[in-house]
């Protein structure tokens, strides 16, 4: 019985040392490596016939291409405005009243306009003949004279009539210093001789 057992434990030594042994003659298990790095783009195929826009019929005319829609360019006049700060008399005036030395005067018609460096002005009165008026239409220069209300106006060309009808040429380069007041909706223009003109804006 005592030498069956030492007889096992014996073969259960041996055995355990031949696995043993076979294991580390086996080569360890690696996963075998991936390569990640990205393929080459194909190369483009040439067009074949099948990419080619079709024949017509015989007897018909082909089809002309079709062409590139026109784009008309856009015109951005206001874009000047964006990096300049308006003047507050800038605008469409219309004549609303007129005194001539401090007493109402028929206003007749006018409009002026304010732009950025210039003016343009155009008026018609009754003048002393019934049949005669009395217009001006002149384009100046302006810049203002000081932190009021002063405008220093500068003519570039202009006419005017007097009484009796007959048409004067304004000399270009005169200057004129005129007050322009803003007042309750309307802007005043001061005139020679206490007398000034009221305009209202239209634009």
């Amino acid at each position: 019985m005592a030498n069956r057992l030492v007889y096992a434990t014996l073969a259960a030594a041996l055995l355990g040392l031949a696995t043993s042994a076979l294991r580390s003659d086996e080569a360890p298990y690696r996963a075998p490596r991936q390569d990640f790095r990205s393929e080459q783009d194909p190369k483009p195929t040439p067009p074949s016939d099948k990419d080619q826009p079709a024949l017509p019929p015989d007897g018909a005319p082909a089809l002309r291409p079709i062409e590139e829609p026109y784009v008309e360019p856009v015109q951005r006049g206001d874009l000047p405005e964006r990096y300049g700060v308006r003047d507050p008399f800038e605008g469409v005036y219309e004549v609303r009243e007129r005194f001539h030395g401090g007493q109402p005067a028929p206003a007749g018609q006018g409009y002026m306009v304010i732009g950025r460096r210039h003016i343009i002005v155009h008026f018609m009165a009754p003048g002393p003949r019934p049949k005669v008026p009395l217009v001006r239409a002149q384009v100046f220069t302006w810049t203002r004279a000081d932190n009021g209300g002063m405008v220093r106006m500068t003519s570039v060309m202009g006419h005017f009539d007097d009484a009796d009808g007959d048409m004067l040429i304004e000399p270009a380069g005169t200057v004129q210093i005129r007050r322009f007041e803003p007042r309750q909706g309307v802007l005043r223009v001061h005139q020679e001789g206490g007398g000034w003109i009221d305009f209202v804006r239209v634009e």
